[in-house]
């Protein structure tokens, strides 16, 4: 640091000693003169310039006038001195002085000894500078008028020619110069104080200002008033302070009352930053000033303000102007001014709704070029309307924007901030980091315009510069409806993205209560969601807890479109009318999810009367169909017609007991739906009597199905599967028309047991079912019986195409490659045309045609024994011509003729038994080796009311021959028939080709003989045994009529309860297809 050497310094300490020499010279005269009064020294004047300038080589001293007086109160003399001026050699004036004064010690005086006490400056004018380099300079100005010399850029004379006496005043007394160890007091009055800060840019100027320093042995105290003029008003400053010796620190107070900053700054010229605060301070600013090497610099300023009611003018970025009614300020500002510490700043904001009382303390840098402050910041209590007031402009402009627009009532307390703020000056200031919290009560939240508000609401806001969130804990949504409302338990408001162009809110808001209720909530517009899955919020019940998920743009024009909704939910007893299939959902346990684009539940349900796990899809907008409902359930017989699937093959007998199933059943937006069922079929039992399957429960099987509808109605069975093992595999489709009648009908290579066909079924437009039928194997043995069984006379009218590898109807023998034409209406066959190969590959053929209201029929085949045994009716006829014919009338009635010619009868255990009834065992035994040839079979039979009649049928070959007349009650499975047994036919009939003799001695009978046995079988068909008239046997045929007289009457009635007529498998005569 440069020494302080100014020209002013040195003219002080030069005119001291000049007064010095002075008082030693006059020492003896002044005792007695000063008692007089002021004694006059301007005759001395001359011989202390000389010595002045003796002493100063390079200054001249004037000295205009010089006294010598007695100052009474300290007692002791005093010298003043007046109108002194400083001149260089070339005679300009460097410096002036009003008048001086100087005390000396009397006692030292009058023992030679000159001590200065005592001196006073008078009217000065001193100029304090502070340099760029921060060191400080003292001087004084040459008075106006003075025909001064240049001055430099720092306000002081450039080569003035002072000695160093501001360094000898900060001496302590034991060190400095004797003529100044007594000096304890230095006073300036009326003086003029200039205050020139480079570094800052700042000049003061203070008018009689008065200035006073007492020396003490350890410090040097320091007072001065400052007047600071204000055009007529003045602005009073006090200095108090103390110079330490030993640390060469100069501590300072200053005091003030009624200053404002922004007068201050227009006074003073500062920096037009404290002009922001144009409001009354009253308080204390305190400063050190460090010496070194005698160059006094500032370390740092503290302050302790109090503010009256005036106006900050802040910048805009971080709040604008505001206008207080109070404030406190306590802090601290580095020597530069480009650094300072708020420890506290309270300020009652007026203007402000509440007038809320605002506490801060921070931190200020880069004041002076590029300003960083960190501030913290609390307001006790607040409104909403004054959090919009403080609100900064330019601070997250869409933040508040939806905070003017969706919150209301309620309260804020304990708001706590914290904030970053830069910029490239004050007014270019913007916060770079905001943390801010702030508890409110009784809040009103309107997160959806359109939905009901959150009310009552209790929570804590916290916000940065990226992020704004309201932590609510509590509040309600009220329902006029039901008057009860849902409690919110929870929310998290987010507004977010807040550094970003487009900012985004995120709502997350938890919510109980009843399941009518929030489906009224989310049924308001915009959302309309019940109304969208077809549901009215009235009829339904229940209680839930849902969490509502909201995205969207913080923009002041928001559409739906821009609306991101999650809303999910646990349901617990929820019922909801009319929800899929017309039925209700009861008892539910769900958890649902909604979202712009739809709903997704899941959980477990009773739909209806069915119990069942349930997966509910509904779509808003988008996607392939508005509602899916997938159902995990297990479906009894009574419950299946409830989901569209009552009707065959879905109902007993075809499928018998409860069956797990998998369905889901999907409405689209055009009415339209689709139902798919996967099924179980494990644990029920399934049958198809017309095939012969059957499986019992636990067998493994499954089924699947995919259904179409259209408003509610069957259209279409799109694909059926069912499996079962390697006896069941049938896959196909259905569609209806009209009243869910059959439309068609489409298997592809379906395999059950052994019948191995494809099916194509369609309905014509007349009402007829047309059917095409092929494949390798067809079972009919149980068709068969089941068409036999069939006693319905309303059927539907039926043509039927088959083309079928083989077809059996027994297991006695086949059909192969049949060809068949079938045609029935409402209630009677009108065409068959059957086309087939039996036994050894013998064509076989049966027609049936109608002619005007009259049906008849015809058939006939080169093997008639394997026509028999195919149709199941006897296995024991081998070969013959068949040839069968016979009408059918409208009633069902049947007269028809069956003649088979040149066969053989093998076996036969039904002729077999007669046969050894009648004893006629040679025959019995040809039968049972080689056969009995026949040379023809005829059968005259008809068929009425469940009863088949045979009237003069018969067989006859060579070795035998047999009649038989009689009748078979299939509804009883009674059998009543009668005939002659003739042996040795060829001969024993030889006599019935005579007229007349021939009818005598066969009695009669068609195709008797001379010798005859007559037989009878009679009974139920399961117990019937035959019996032979042997008496009979030896008559001659007019006479057999006699011995038979005696044979039993057939029963009148018969009882129903006997035994049902065996299967076809036992090889016995079935019963004839209903007509």
């Amino acid at each position: 640091m440069r020494s302080i050497s100014i020209a002013t310094s040195k003219f002080f300490v030069r005119t001291i000693e000049a007064v010095l020499l002075l008082v030693v010279a006059a020492a003896a005269i002044a005792v007695w003169r000063l008692s007089q009064g002021p004694l006059d020294l301007d005759e001395f004047v001359l011989y202390l310039e000389n010595n002045l300038n003796e002493a100063t080589p390079g200054i001249q001293f004037e000295i205009a006038h010089a006294q010598l007086s007695w100052q009474e109160r300290r007692r002791r003399p005093l010298i003043e001195v007046s109108d002194v001026r400083l001149r260089a050699p070339d005679g300009t004036v460097v410096a002036s002085l009003g008048s001086m004064e100087a005390a000396v010690d009397i006692v030292a005086l009058l023992g030679g000894d000159v001590r200065v006490e005592h001196i006073g400056l008078f009217s000065p004018i001193i100029r304090f500078n502070r340099d760029l380099a921060g060191e400080i300079q003292i001087g004084l100005e040459q008075r106006e008028g003075a025909d001064a010399r240049p001055v430099g850029n720092d306000g002081v004379p450039t080569d003035a020619q002072t000695v160093d006496w501001f360094a000898m005043l900060l001496a302590p007394p034991d060190l400095g110069p004797a003529a100044l160890a007594s000096l304890d007091s230095v006073e300036v009055r009326n003086s003029t104080l200039i205050f020139t800060d480079q570094k800052a840019g700042a000049r003061w100027l203070v008018p009689n200002a008065e200035l006073q320093f007492l020396r003490q042995s350890d410090d040097i105290q320091v007072g001065a008033s400052l007047p600071i003029l204000d055009g007529e008003k003045t602005i009073e400053i006090d200095l108090a302070g103390r110079y330490v010796y030993a640390a060469r620190t100069l501590a300072l107070t200053a005091s003030f009352a009624g200053v404002r900053p922004a007068q201050l700054s227009a006074i003073a010229g500062l920096s037009p930053d404290i002009a922001m605060a144009d409001v009354p301070l009253t308080g204390s600013v305190d400063t050190t000033l460090v010496f070194a090497d005698n160059v006094p610099q500032l370390s740092f300023l503290t302050f302790d303000i109090a503010s009256g009611p005036g106006r900050l003018s802040l910048p805009e970025s971080i709040g604008g102007p505001r206008t207080i009614s109070s404030g406190f300020a306590r802090g601290s500002i580095n020597s530069d001014f480009d650094q300072a510490a708020i420890e506290r700043l309270t300020l009652t904001l007026d203007g402000i709704d509440g007038q809320p009382e605002l506490t801060m303390s921070g931190t200020a840098t880069g004041l002076r070029a590029s300003p960083t402050i960190d501030v913290s910041a609390s307001v006790p209590s607040l409104t909403l309307s004054a959090l919009a007031q403080l609100w900064p402009e330019g601070v997250k402009p869409n933040t508040l924007d939806w905070i003017k627009k969706n919150l209301s009532d309620g309260s804020l307390s304990g708001l706590s901030a914290r904030a970053n703020m830069n910029g490239f000056d004050l007014e270019s200031l913007r916060v770079a980091d905001l943390d801010l919290g702030v508890d409110f009560a009784g809040l009103t939240v309107n997160y959806l315009t359109g939905l009901p508000k959150i009310e009552n609401t209790s929570g804590r806001l916290n916000m940065n510069l990226t992020e704004a969130a309201f932590d609510i804990r509590s509040g309600e949504i009220p329902d006029v409806v039901s008057g009860k409302g849902l409690r919110v338990t929870g929310a998290d408001l987010r507004m977010g993205d807040l550094t970003q162009l487009r900012q985004f809110a995120n709502f997350s808001i938890d919510i109980a209560g009843d399941l009518d209720d929030t489906l009224r909530l989310i049924d308001h517009a915009p959302l309309k969601y019940a109304s969208a899955m077809g549901i009215d919020p009235n009829d339904t019940s229940g209680s839930n807890k849902i969490k509502l998920k909201l995205t969207f743009p913080l923009i002041k024009d928001l559409r739906l479109s821009d609306l991101e909704i999650d809303v999910r939910a646990q349901v617990e007893n929820a019922h909801v009318a009319n929800v899929a299939f017309g039925l209700p959902l009861n008892d539910g346990m769900m958890s649902l999810r909604v979202t712009t684009q739809g709903l997704d539940a899941e959980g477990t349900a009773k739909l209806g009367p069915i119990r069942t796990g349930l997966t509910w899809r509904e779509n808003f907008g988008g996607g392939d169909f508005r509602s899916q409902y997938a159902l995990d359930v297990i479906l009894e017989n009574d419950q299946r017609e409830l989901v569209a699937l009552g009707r065959a093959p879905f109902i007993p007998p075809y499928i018998d007991g409860p069956v797990r199933t998998e369905v889901v059943y999907r409405v689209m937006r055009d009415g339209t739906a689709s139902l798919a069922a996967a099924a179980d079929l494990t644990n029920v039992a399934m049958s198809l009597k017309q095939l012969g399957w059957n499986k019992a429960v636990g067998e493994p099987a499954k089924g699947e199905a995919e259904v179409s509808l259209k408003d509610g109605k069957l259209v279409s069975v799109d694909r059926f599967a069912v499996e079962s093992g390697s006896t069941m595999a049938i896959s196909g489709h259905v569609t209806f028309g009209a009243e869910n009648a059959l439309q068609s009908l489409s298997v592809r290579d379906g395999i059950v047991g052994e019948t191995h066909l494809s099916v194509e079924m369609a309905a014509a437009d007349d009402g007829v079912i047309e059917l095409d039928v092929a494949g390798p194997a067809f079972d009919a043995s149980y068709f068969w019986k089941d068409l036999n069984d069939d006693e319905d006379s309303d059927w539907v009218p039926v043509r039927l195409r088959a083309n079928i590898g083989r077809m059996w109807l027994t297991k006695m023998g086949s059909f192969e490659r049949v060809k068949l034409k079938f045609e029935r209406d409402q209630h009677l066959v009108r065409r068959i045309d059957f086309e087939s190969a039996v036994g050894e590959n013998s064509p076989f053929t049966f027609k049936l045609s109608s002619n005007e209201g009259l049906r008849s029929f015809s058939g006939g085949s080169t093997d008639g024994g394997a026509v028999i045994r195919s149709i199941g009716l006897f296995d024991d006829i081998i070969g013959g011509q068949l040839k069968i014919e016979g009408k059918l009338a409208e009633e069902g009635a049947i007269d028809g003729r069956m003649d088979v010619d040149d066969f053989k009868l093998v076996q036969a255990p039904l002729v077999a038994r007669l046969l050894s009834v009648a004893a006629l065992t040679g025959i019995v035994d040809e039968l049972e080796g080689t056969g009995i040839s026949f040379r023809e079979l005829k059968v005259p039979f008809s068929y009425a009311s469940d009863k088949l009649s045979i009237r003069d049928g018969g067989m006859f070959g060579t070795s035998l021959g047999m009649t038989m007349s009689g009748d078979y009650d299939f509804a009883n499975s009674y059998i009543d028939f009668e005939g002659t047994l003739v042996p040795a036919y060829a001969l024993n009939s030889v006599f019935n080709f005579i007229p007349l003799v021939g009818d005598i001695l066969s009695g009669g009978e068609k195709g008797s003989g001379i010798f005859a046995a007559t037989y009878r079988w009679q009974g139920p068909v399961a117990t019937a045994q035959p019996t032979v008239n042997p008496l009979a046997a030896l008559a001659p045929g007019f006479l057999r009529r006699i011995f038979s007289i005696f044979d039993s009457a057939p029963p009148e009635a018969k009882n129903e309860s006997e035994p049902a007529a065996p299967d076809a498998d036992s090889g016995q005569t079935p019963r004839p297809p209903a007509s």
